[in-house]
């Protein structure tokens, strides 16, 4: 009998669609129920129903994530740029940097730096908007430079695919040094970016 924010009915519908059949059916029935509407109770209830989703939503909003990153049912342009320089925590940062440092400089030394900066914002908006194209009511922040480095990442696929990298092959206790052309690698990065997104 209550009436819930746009965005929490469509989490809602989401959850509910997830659901095996006869789980949904049964839980549509229970929400399509013919509850008493307008008593008191039924206003007690829808007041407290309002007042955890506005706490809920400004939660959302709180920390640099809230106010910097890309949020897909609410995007501006402001933020598909400051995104990029909002990290989770310290491993997230790492991690990017890291990638950024192995494949940056050869395509930096080929293109030169205005253009590589300039490779490496668009590369970092089209994925964003990809993002927001692909779940258009998310409302939690999209942050992280991970689409601009996978941007770089194809662009030395594209350019060094010859380009030895050597890793470092955890196997039991014995840990063995693989060199790889990055034309291996990069396809295997790709797909386990795939699957963790999966």
């Amino acid at each position: 009998e209550l009436t819930a924010h746009p965005l929490l009915q469509r989490w809602l519908d989401g959850a509910i669609e997830q659901q095996e059949p006869e789980v949904r059916d049964a839980l549509r029935a229970r929400l399509e129920d013919d509850a008493e509407k307008g008593t008191p109770l039924q206003e007690v209830r829808q007041a407290q129903l309002d007042a955890l989703t506005a706490a809920w939503i400004a939660s959302l909003r709180e920390g640099p994530a809230g106010r910097y990153g890309l949020i897909p049912n609410e995007p501006t342009t402001e933020r598909a740029f400051t995104h990029l320089f909002v990290h989770g925590d310290v491993f997230h940062l790492v991690f990017n940097m890291l990638f950024l440092y192995l494949s940056g400089p050869l395509i930096e030394d080929v293109w030169g730096r205005p253009f590589f900066a300039l490779f490496y914002l668009a590369a970092g908006l089209v994925s964003a908007w990809l993002f927001v194209l692909q779940y258009p009511d998310l409302a939690i922040p999209l942050i992280g430079a991970s689409g601009a480095v996978a941007g770089v990442l194809g662009a030395m696929l594209v350019r060094h695919p010859q380009v030895r990298i050597r890793l470092l092959w955890l196997w039991g206790f014995a840990v063995r040094r693989v060199s790889t052309p990055a034309w291996v690698v990069l396809p295997v990065w790709v797909g386990g970016e795939l699957l963790w997104a999966n």
